[in-house]
């Protein structure tokens, strides 16, 4: 079960009769239950007992980066994400979808023409469950534009997939956007892994109050 607070689950252990009902991790997601079970595993194995690890979990915050909240814009909640990766914009898409009922606003950058390009069919097939998808130009990391796959070829091929796609270029085009088109009841995620996140903290109008990640 989930809600905008966390993940609640059940470990369930090979020995007989042995559960653990309503385990809370305070993220969202999967894959972040899974990687908490990997935790409970190891932690079990070191002899760590069972509300030790229970509190652990509650009160882990995660890692920066990985759906991090960083406050509002126009009551609209807005989360950072290192996501660049399609099978990762499918996951956290996957974790966040269920939490709104409103819309999901993706601002996405690309990371290297060369992943865009390699990848592209898998790319224009992760952002499913995202109602609208920003696209930024490519964050190059050194590599030559010449020839490539462009972030406008992305747009266009989601476009052609019925979605609403869009390609913009400043952070001043992305406010005057979102300000534009996202509600309260919708979720903006900022995702990728170059300039991206230096946006997503200035964008904010209200500035989230949760825990700074230590981690990154």
């Amino acid at each position: 079960m989930t809600d905008k607070k966390g993940t609640y689950f059940d470990i369930v252990f090979q020995e007989a009769g042995r559960v653990w009902t309503q385990v809370f991790l305070p993220l969202h997601g999967i894959h972040n239950v899974q990687n908490a079970l990997c935790a409970v595993a190891v932690a079990g194995t070191l002899g760590v007992e069972e509300q030790g690890i229970r509190t652990a979990l509650k009160e882990f915050q995660g890692v920066k980066r990985r759906m991090t909240s960083v406050g509002t814009l126009n009551k609209t909640p807005i989360f950072d994400d290192y996501a660049h990766h399609p099978t990762a914009i499918k996951a956290v898409l996957k974790a966040y979808r269920p939490l709104y009922e409103g819309k999901v606003f993706v601002v996405f950058q690309p990371h290297r023409y060369s992943r865009l390009e390699g990848m592209f069919d898998a790319f224009s097939h992760a952002f499913k469950e995202a109602d609208t998808i920003v696209v930024l130009p490519v964050y190059a990391c050194g590599e030559s534009p010449v020839g490539k796959t462009s972030s406008q070829d992305l747009v266009n091929t989601l476009q052609e997939q019925k979605k609403h796609a869009f390609f913009l270029e400043t952070l001043d085009e992305i406010q005057v956007f979102l300000k534009k088109n996202a509600t309260p009841h919708d979720v903006i995620i900022f995702m990728g892994a170059g300039t991206i996140s230096d946006l997503a903290h200035r964008l904010p109008d209200e500035v989230s109050t949760r825990p700074t990640h230590a981690l990154s």
